[in-house]
């Protein structure tokens, strides 16, 4: 019976040094992180990138499950560690050798709905939690032209022959109102067969529908249809088009890019 209680109090020893020293580990790890690059402003619902480098500052190796973060850590009316929002990303950084760079991963965000002031974090996480270091930026989600669409009706495959009818339902998202004929649609050509676009299609597609938008007036957080056809291309493909909003005045697009495809096939 000593025996066995000598045995078992030894285990108990190994075991107890064991967590002491994962719990050392984690003590020593630490990140140096630094925003390289960050948009000023981003337009409601709007992509950006975050460029970020970081690197092992502490004393031992990271291991395969380390992880860059960048979440909002405030946002306009000063709510603070904000759980779930568009500013949200997560990239794998792998197994990182103490004393050595981790990269530049570059984080993926998006303008939030509340206009104002987004103060953001990036940093490290360990197994899910969160080491020493981590750097901050501001975003500034405003602007005075921002849309946003609903799709209602897009030609997936037509033949040669028939016209073209795109449907879409805009939100103004901005902070002015649109006056008759400001704002229009711009569709652009991408790519035909997953090459360069035909001449036919550059002239077809490439161009912006000056159509008014239902009504004089939309104003922000008011929606408005934009209806459109145009004749198909007389040569089959695959075109794949580029669609944003266009304000006339400022000459400038603004707002969502939606991105389809539409397939013409022979008669």
């Amino acid at each position: 019976m000593r025996r066995v209680t000598v045995i078992g109090c030894c285990l108990a020893t190994v075991v107890c040094l064991a967590c002491g020293s994962v719990s050392g580990a984690a003590e020593e790890w630490k990140a140096k992180v630094q925003i390289q690059r960050s948009p000023a402003t981003l337009d409601p619902g709007e992509k950006g990138t975050v460029r970020v480098n970081i690197s092992n500052a502490g004393k031992n190796d990271w291991p395969v499950n380390t992880q860059a973060v960048i979440r909002a850590i405030k946002d306009p009316r000063g709510n603070e560690r904000l759980a779930d929002t568009p500013f949200s990303d997560t990239k794998a950084l792998g197994i990182v050798t103490a004393g050595t760079g981790a990269g530049s991963p570059d984080m993926q965000i998006a303008g939030g709905n509340q206009r104002g002031e987004w103060t953001l974090e990036v940093f490290v996480q360990v197994a899910g939690k969160r080491i020493e270091g981590s750097d901050t930026c501001v975003v500034n989600v405003t602007a005075d032209y921002a849309g946003r669409f609903t799709v209602r009706k897009y030609p997936k495959k037509v033949k040669i022959g028939p016209k073209l009818v795109f449907e879409f339902d805009v939100e103004n998202r901005g902070n002015i109102e649109w006056d008759a004929g400001e704002v229009c649609l711009n569709c652009k050509v991408l790519s035909a067969n997953g090459q360069g676009a035909m001449d036919e299609g550059k002239k077809l597609f490439q161009k912006r529908f000056e159509q008014k938008a239902n009504g004089d007036t939309v104003l922000p957080g008011d929606r408005t249809r934009f209806m459109l056809t145009i004749d198909s291309p007389k040569k089959p493909g695959v075109w794949k088009l580029e669609w944003q909003l266009y304000d006339l005045e400022n000459r400038e697009l603004f707002g969502q890019k939606v991105v389809g495809t539409v397939e013409v096939t022979p008669k």
